[in-house]
């Protein structure tokens, strides 16, 4: 861990974080007394898990209609992250920019976007919504596991009460964006996966 914390202080702060939502999910389960039932810490965790990939990901300024534009969350059937997302962006800025969360009815609603978290559908579902935005600089997130191959950038779910994500390298620097190479480290496959099955 010492040789990490030399390495990239922003790679510490990442597994930091990801060993705190590890935690977050078992005490949770554990503290049935509190106001935080174990249905709604999941999406605590894939909230911050946005917050995080909006955080470390580097958009093009071609993708802003002006320098002092909102950063832009879409959620396609995403409802449920709504109120964690709000909290967690109360006061805080994405890359100077101020943060707009706003639900969309299709991927085609999502194309003045930055970042766009589509929930759970099936795999023909999500690639032909994905389809919509295909080479525009939107960050699309899964909670399909399967979302990869669907089109989608990045994959994000809870296994075994921890937070997991994959991510396609190449899909996401052929829109322009630029995800911060401690993140693909930490990703499953450490962004080896190609993206979309033809």
């Amino acid at each position: 861990m010492g040789i990490l914390i030399q390495r990239a202080p922003v790679l510490t702060r990442l597994i930091g974080m990801l060993l705190w939502l590890a935690l977050l999910l078992p005490a949770t389960k554990a503290d049935s007394g509190s106001r935080r039932s174990l249905s709604t810490a999941p999406e605590v965790a894939k909230a911050s898990c946005l917050r995080l990939m909006a955080r470390e990901t580097r958009w093009p300024d071609s993708a802003f209609v002006s320098a002092d534009a909102p950063f832009v969350i879409g959620l396609l059937q995403g409802q449920h992250l709504q109120e964690p997302l709000t909290r967690l962006f109360d006061k805080e800025r994405i890359h100077g920019r101020a943060v707009t969360i706003r639900t969309v009815k299709s991927a085609g609603e999502a194309g003045n976007c930055h970042l766009l978290f589509v929930g759970n559908q099936n795999a023909e579902s999500l690639r032909r919504e994905l389809r919509q935005l295909q080479g525009r600089a939107v960050l699309t997130i899964s909670e399909q596991w399967d979302g990869l191959d669907a089109g989608a950038m990045i994959t994000v779910g809870i296994v075994a009460e921890k937070l997991r994500f994959d991510l396609a390298v190449a899909a996401t620097e052929a829109t322009g964006l630029k995800v911060s190479a401690d993140v693909v480290e930490l990703s499953l496959s450490q962004g080896k996966r190609k993206g979309p099955t033809p």
